[in-house]
């Protein structure tokens, strides 16, 4: 006869609790920061409303934060650093965001305008339906950041700006790029593309070039396959059709 196992006294089961996450602390301006918001960390917050013309003190930092329907304008955000936050519906007009970084983010159908984002860092972040329209891009790094279906227009850029990072149906209008960006990121396109490419960053010496320039890079230049394939990709926005850079780059891929 086989005898029911009894439950050990000492030893009390209980549901397992999920987390609770506390709510975000409600943060509405109208116009001034007259709660002193930007002269600190601010962290855990949901934003909304306008600021303008002011300037944040140099040791805020925006942490965990959404921003939400947020307008800002002539506001200078230098060193004022971004982690953690999401950007909903928020636009930006004439404002700084000079030695700034963000990192961990999301940014989704917001707006910046005329602002300068000049030695700023931007990593691991994502766009969805933002445009930057007039902005200075000049000296940014942007970094293993996905967009998608983002605009640039108007922008003035120095260097290559971004690097390993994917871009999905954006579009460039009047935005110089060099041969560096079409190589080092995926999804750049010839036909969503409109303006000039230059090979070498603009403060050297450095030349225009046209798409039969590509061609001929293609086939001469010492590149990684995989820079090559993300060129091809740009002048033929497909690969459905094959490469033999995308070849070279599985070949390569799988002797690693």
């Amino acid at each position: 006869m086989t005898r029911k196992r009894q439950p050990s006294k000492g030893i009390m089961l209980r549901p397992r609790q999920q987390a609770l996450l506390s709510p975000l602390r409600a943060i509405v301006l109208d116009g001034a920061d007259r709660q002193g918001v930007f002269e600190k960390e601010v962290r855990n917050a949901e934003i909304t409303g306008s600021l303008r013309e002011g300037r944040t003190a140099p040791v805020c930092n925006v942490i965990e934060t959404v921003l939400r329907s947020f307008s800002a304008d002539s506001v200078d955000f230098t060193r004022c650093d971004f982690k953690d936050d999401v950007f909903r519906s928020c636009t930006f007009r004439n404002c700084s965001f000079t030695s700034t970084s963000m990192l961990y983010s999301a940014v989704f159908s917001s707006l910046y305008e005329n602002c300068s984002f000049h030695d700023t860092v931007m990593q691991d972040s994502e766009f969805d339906q933002t445009i930057f329209l007039n902005c200075d891009l000049s000296h940014i790094v942007v970094k293993a950041c996905n967009f998608s279906r983002c605009e640039f227009r108007g922008c003035k850029t120095s260097n290559k700006v971004f690097e390993m990072c994917r871009l999905t149906d954006c579009l460039f209008e009047d935005t110089e790029l060099q041969i560096e960006t079409l190589a080092e990121n995926f999804g750049l396109t010839a036909t969503r593309y409109h303006g000039t490419l230059r090979d070498g960053r603009r403060d050297y010496p450095h030349r225009q070039i046209s798409s039969a320039d590509l061609d001929t890079w293609l086939k001469t230049a010492y590149a990684r396959p995989l820079y090559k394939l993300n060129v091809d990709y740009f002048l033929r926005g497909t690969l459905l059709e094959g490469s033999p850079h995308l070849d070279a780059s599985l070949e390569r891929s799988t002797n690693t």
